[in-house]
């Protein structure tokens, strides 16, 4: 079986308990201080137009929506398992599930992409990957992940943490 289906079958059974059986009360503290980071991030960078890689169960993508009505907001997910609950928060955005479709999004399509809490769930040439693509199709990315303090950022020649 390949990474991608594995990966895949792993999300379609972990999904669709996510929300429902919510989260420990130290996940609950850290993603209300996530969110509060995220709203003030997209305050200060007022997209126009959102993407977001691995949205899960679209957790993130309500918080978008929330802080940028008038958004364009994209998300992408391996897994199909939480898109219906995704559709049920934020039921404007295009969502996108199976493999990455990197035909359907062009250069700098987006104003932002957002990876929020994927990177500790894939493997490093992965990660690399993700984080490749996501600098070809955002003018600006922000990676939020609990594996890392700090912020990222690209510097022409490569990752750095400052």
């Amino acid at each position: 079986m390949k990474d991608y289906e594995k990966d895949k079958e792993y999300w379609d059974e972990r999904l669709p308990k996510y929300d429902r059986e919510g989260h420990k009360v130290w996940s609950r503290v850290a993603f209300r201080l996530q969110e509060d980071f995220l709203r003030k991030k997209l305050r200060k960078l007022k997209p126009s137009s959102v993407m977001e890689i691995g949205f899960g169960t679209g957790r993130v993508l309500r918080i978008v929506r929330q802080e940028l009505p008038n958004a364009r907001i994209v998300g992408h997910d391996q897994s199909d398992a939480g898109l219906e609950a995704a559709t049920e928060k934020v039921p404007d955005a295009e969502l996108v599930t199976g493999g990455w479709p990197a035909e359907l999004f062009g250069d700098e399509e987006f104003d932002l992409v957002l990876l929020v809490e994927v990177l500790l769930h894939n493997r490093w040439g992965d990660c690399r990957n993700l984080m490749q693509e996501a600098m070809r199709i955002g003018k600006k990315v922000l990676i939020v992940d609990p594996s890392m303090c700090g912020e990222i950022q690209f510097t022409g020649q490569g990752w750095c943490l400052v």
